[in-house]
């Protein structure tokens, strides 16, 4: 009777181990909707986010990996400059925004989240 019991304690501690640790995790094997919109926009075109594993497409140099841009930039300012009613260093965004605007305030939401580490 005593092995039956530490049987069952010791059942119910992995389970309890087991859910919690992956308690903490939030994902549902989702992709956050501001990364699918990205992607789905073709912003990786010109711009890769080394931090998400989206690779850039364009060949040239200069487009900049946006893996930190939430540390420097807030959504409401990312969304502003995809508009081209803002600025980055005295230039627009080279391109026009064609989505809609629900991508857009994904992507933007997205792209304030992404910090540096």
């Amino acid at each position: 009777m005593k092995s039956l019991i530490q049987y069952f304690i010791f059942v119910f501690l992995v389970i309890g181990l087991y859910g919690f640790a992956f308690a903490n995790y939030s994902n549902t094997g989702e992709e956050p909707a501001g990364k699918k919109a990205f992607v789905d926009a073709k912003c990786n075109n010109c711009h890769g986010i080394s931090s998400e594993d989206i690779v850039s497409k364009s060949k040239k140099k200069d487009n900049p990996d946006l893996s930190g841009i939430g540390s420097t930039h807030k959504a409401d300012f990312i969304k502003k400059y995809l508009l081209k009613t803002e600025k980055l260093n005295d230039k627009k965004h080279p391109s026009n925004w064609k989505g809609e605007d629900k991508a857009l305030e994904d992507i933007a939401k997205w792209l304030e989240s992404l910090k540096k580490k």
